[in-house]
């Protein structure tokens, strides 16, 4: 496996114990995990199906809020000691809290402070849980060089670090461009040549600039056949929007993400 690692962001949350292995089943998270806490409310669109899986989302956020580091340790634990395997923790559990303490913050209903805690705490346990991710299926063979990174100006640097392990799982020689700006990105393209680069971008704000991006990208890219992945939920919102950024494709989640890359490398 080469390329850069994801790593952890600066974290304003102390370290916490790493997390233990997995069982080979599932099970239902014991309830009462965060009792005794008192939290923000946590929006109840949680842009995932199922009662069941909304309030497992909801404590998840609470755990990641509390002033103790090792509750959300202590959350995580028991799902896996449930059985819970790390996908399903990235894609039940990770993923969508993360997108939770966006709009708490959006909305005022907590401070950036704790969002910063929050979503380090997410990625310290990503990085935790990586060897196990990794090991859940077997690598299927060189699948190309990709490069991936958020659109100028956004800072939302977990989800990328998620979708990394994935393509890392998948194969993939994964670069990492997140924090170096629109110069540093063409610095990275012109100097080496990626097959694929993807793109996270969640502001409509973001969008124009990334247009310019992106033609710059394919105007100055060491391979001229470079391809263009976006993603992101406004990218879901809207699907033209793909066409208008002068993209080749998009993905909703990092398994899709995955799937498109392929598809779009003409592999299958």
């Amino acid at each position: 496996m080469s390329g850069p690692r994801p790593v952890s962001p600066p974290s304003a949350a102390p370290a916490h114990p790493s997390v233990p292995s997995t069982r080979p089943h599932r099970a239902r998270p014991a309830p009462g995990l965060v009792s005794g806490l008192v939290f923000p409310p946590v929006p109840t669109r949680l842009d995932e199906p199922g009662e069941e899986a909304a309030t497992l989302v909801a404590d998840f956020v609470h755990a990641l809020l509390a002033a103790e580091d090792d509750v959300s340790c202590q959350f995580v634990q028991r799902l896996l000691d449930g059985g819970m395997a790390p996908q399903a923790l990235y894609e039940e559990c990770f993923a969508p809290a993360a997108r939770v303490l966006g709009r708490m913050w959006e909305t005022d209903d907590c401070s950036f402070y704790e969002v910063t805690v929050g979503t380090g705490r997410i990625q310290r346990m990503v990085r935790d849980l990586s060897n196990r991710f990794l090991a859940e299926q077997a690598f299927p063979g060189s699948a190309g060089r990709i490069l991936l990174g958020c659109a100028s100006g956004e800072q939302h640097s977990l989800g990328v670090a998620i979708l990394a392990e994935y393509f890392v799982r998948d194969g993939w020689d994964v670069h990492l461009a997140s924090g170096v700006g629109s110069d540093g990105l063409l610095d990275k393209v012109r100097e080496s040549e990626y097959n694929l680069l993807g793109f996270s971008v969640s502001g409509s704000e973001r969008t124009t600039s990334l247009r310019r991006e992106i033609q710059l990208v394919r105007q100055v890219s060491r391979n001229r056949d470079i391809r263009i992945l976006v993603g992101g939920h406004i990218i879901s919102a809207d699907p033209a929007l793909v066409r208008r950024l002068g993209a080749d494709g998009s993905a909703a989640d990092a398994t899709s993400a995955v799937r498109e890359a392929r598809r779009l490398m003409g592999h299958s």
